[in-house]
């Protein structure tokens, strides 16, 4: 039997190191003995590396209207970056106002992001959502959104689709589409920006940003109804990804190899997996599948094409996946071909039990954290305590006391609010106010807001309530629609406790062939 640390060495993973410090009121900080090793000034800097070492290597990928894969290597991506850049130079956008893209993740996207970012400017995507999913032309959020973020330029993909959202905004931004900007007054198109060479103020511009620039902006989930502006600096991407490199120490030796539908709105897929193939050089398709009834099996095609080494989901999507992966070996064996990992986030992964233990709120702190929202002090002095951590809302405990270099594990919430398992928000007060004014048939029981109960971090939902109410009584889904079942529970509800995030390692494999697509 292989100890921790031999494992580790095996796997390509650092060693499982942490100290403890305590202090007099029982509390307790978690701190890494290994130093963070420098780290690049800014992200640009990665895309300067890998054009220089590996220009021919592929990049990037989407699917074309063909079905064909439309790739990029790193050489053409930062020639297409360098003429975006010039072109956003010469248009004399508003000084600290960002370029908002509205549309999901494609290689247009990409470009602009990258080509945003490498002159300093700030950029911010936002979920598709809030122009494609509105019911009755209600835009209300999405201009909210813009009227936050006061774009100096937006972007989207397709005019038809995200136009009338722009259009009713008010904003006056320029605007930009790769599909139907003919049909939209004074909008460019998307390739326009692509004509103009790069000059010598790219590299200027270039030069003087600095790890305190800020390069995205993310907005929270918005259950309250308006997004707070998360301010993600160079500094923050840079070192998160040298954060991860010196855990997954594999990567210096394995260039990633992703195929991927996680939204760059989010931090998972814009940062996280994004930044993943930039700082390590590997390659990222995009996927045009989603974990959906429909889409999956898109998700399951491209993997299996393209043999990822990394594959990160929400857990709704490793549940859709794993029936048709055991219904069939031939595709299992293309999956896991030189699967090294498999990681999720969003949500806990269910399973059949877990324990109930006394929650400790977990504390971060360090300069891969956000160093507050935008153009909101308050909001921020809310969010760090008098020491400078973040809370971030989660409850956790040891999963061994004794030995806190094993990790922690994910306990719930602080906070009413939670995320299902497909990583989708849940608004507790809001889904309290729908469940007490619906419909009340003849021999339900009247449910009262202090009779309900959240067992925040599992999903479900209960209410408290007495021996002497039957369980007929109790209002199914089909009496709410796109509400959850309610799951009767007598007593109080316990402390909540769920799943651990965790990441799974397989051992290394042999040195696979080459792909497809990507190194």
């Amino acid at each position: 039997m292989l100890d921790a640390t031999a494992r580790a060495r095996r796997l390509g993973l650092a060693p499982q190191r942490v100290v403890r410090v305590g202090f007099d009121d029982g509390s307790f900080v978690l701190r890494s003995p290994e130093p963070l090793c420098p780290y690049a000034r800014c992200v640009g800097e990665w895309l300067e590396t890998w054009a220089r070492e590996t220009p021919d290597a592929p990049a990037f990928a989407e699917r074309a209207p063909d079905g064909a894969w439309r790739s990029l290597s790193w050489a053409q991506t930062r020639e297409g970056v360098g003429r975006i850049a010039q072109s956003l130079l010469g248009l004399k956008l508003q000084a600290q106002a960002p370029v908002a893209v509205l549309s999901d993740n494609a290689l247009d996207h990409l470009l602009l992001m990258l080509a945003a970012m490498h002159v300093g400017r700030v950029v911010c995507a936002v979920s598709s959502a809030y122009c494609r999913l509105v019911r009755d032309g209600d835009y209300s959020r999405i201009h909210g959104i813009l009227n936050t973020l006061g774009p100096a330029l937006i972007y989207a993909s397709d005019a038809a689709v995200y136009g009338p959202a722009i259009a009713s905004s008010g904003q006056q931004a320029v605007v930009v589409f790769s599909d139907g900007a003919d049909t939209y007054p004074g909008a460019l198109r998307f390739d326009s920006l692509l004509r103009t060479a790069e000059g010598p103020e790219v590299m200027r511009a270039f030069e003087a940003i600095t790890p305190d620039t800020h390069a995205k902006y993310l907005l929270t989930s918005g259950s309250t109804g308006h997004p707070k502006v998360v301010i993600n600096t160079h500094r923050v991407l840079c070192a998160n990804q040298q954060m991860i490199a010196q855990v997954w120490r594999f990567l210096e030796q394995e260039k990633p190899v992703l195929r991927d539908w996680l939204p760059w709105s989010h931090t998972f897929g814009g940062n996280h997996n994004l930044g993943l193939v930039l700082r390590n050089g590997g390659f990222l398709a995009v996927d045009d599948g989603r974990p959906l009834p429909g889409q999956i099996e898109r998700s399951l095609r491209n993997a299996c094409e393209l043999r990822p080494t990394l594959h990160f989901n929400v857990p709704r999507g490793l549940d859709m996946l794993l029936p048709m992966l055991e219904a069939d070996d031939e595709v299992a064996a293309s999956w896991l071909s030189r699967l090294r990992g498999v990681f999720y986030a969003g949500a806990g992964l269910p399973q059949s039990s877990w324990d109930r233990l006394q929650a400790l709120a977990r504390r971060v702190r360090g300069v891969n954290v956000f160093p507050g929202y935008r153009d909101a002090p308050q909001l921020t002095a809310q969010a760090f305590d008098a020491e400078g951590h973040y809370g971030i809302g989660d409850a956790g405990l040891l999963a061994d006391p004794a030995r806190p270099e094993q990790g922690g594990a994910f306990d719930g919430r602080v906070a009413e609010d939670f995320k299902l398992a497909s990583g989708t928000w849940v608004s507790v007060g809001t889904l309290r106010v729908r469940l007490v004014s619906a419909p009340n048939p003849s021999g339900w029981a009247p449910i009262r807001p202090s009779e309900m109960t959240v067992i925040s971090g599992t999903g479900h939902w209960s209410r408290r309530c007495t021996p002497a109410v039957p369980r007929s009584s109790f209002p199914n889904e089909s009496h709410a629609p796109g509400i959850p079942s309610l799951h009767r529970r007598t007593g109080g509800a316990g402390p909540a406790a769920a799943s651990a995030q965790r990441h799974r390692a397989a051992p290394a494999p042999e040195p696979p062939r080459q792909a497809q697509l990507g190194p």
